[in-house]
């Protein structure tokens, strides 16, 4: 496991051309990483779109996973009517997805997710996602280092949101760790330039 540790990180350097993996910030994903909250997101999701009639594959929440919401409805729209949402349809579903999510259960801390930040917090340096973060996490997260979805127009698998993590720690790519639970996360860390 260490060696195919070791190996990991020397292809990185070699790929990106950095002489030095010399982390000073861990950027986390939040949703499956932190919080155990994809299997409530799959049944908002999925009650939504029986809401508006959207053919939504069974636990495809779980393959788009980290997606912005707009890509979801857009995969949905385009399945079920062969065109992308207007923006008062975005603004519906998603809104109608999100009430349906906030009336669930709050989402559980992941096994492992506070000793994980308490060794990264001792070894290194929107308001309800923040609320949560502080709540579950408490003294962990700095607000003005919270990246959210409306920090960027492109969402996962793009880059934006961990250049845009870069961005506010004034670091390089080979700077950062990426924690990342999602395929599309772990690809937007890897077009970022980030070792995840």
């Amino acid at each position: 496991m260490m060696n195919d540790y070791i190996q990991a990180i020397q292809n990185y350097l070699k790929d990106h051309g950095f002489e030095q993996l010399a982390p000073e910030a861990v950027l986390f994903d939040m949703d499956g990483v932190l919080f155990d909250s994809m299997r409530l997101h799959n049944e908002s999701w999925q009650a939504t779109a029986a809401v508006y009639n959207l053919e939504m594959l069974p636990d495809e929440p779980y393959t788009l996973e980290g997606c912005t919401s707009t890509l979801m409805i857009n995969t949905l729209m385009e399945r079920t009517h062969q065109r992308q949402a207007t923006a008062e349809e975005l603004e519906t579903i998603y809104t109608e997805k999100r009430r349906r999510f906030n009336a669930l259960p709050r989402p559980q801390r992941m096994p492992g997710a506070a000793e994980m930040l308490e060794k990264v917090g001792r070894d290194g340096g929107q308001r309800s996602l923040l609320e949560r973060l502080q709540t579950a996490f408490p003294n962990v997260f700095r607000p003005d280092l919270i990246v959210s979805s409306k920090d960027y127009t492109q969402g996962k698998p793009a880059p934006d949101p961990y250049l845009c993590g870069l961005k506010r720690t004034s670091l390089q790519p080979n700077q950062a760790l990426v924690v990342e639970n999602a395929p599309l996360g772990v690809e937007a860390a890897g077009k970022a330039g980030i070792f995840t």
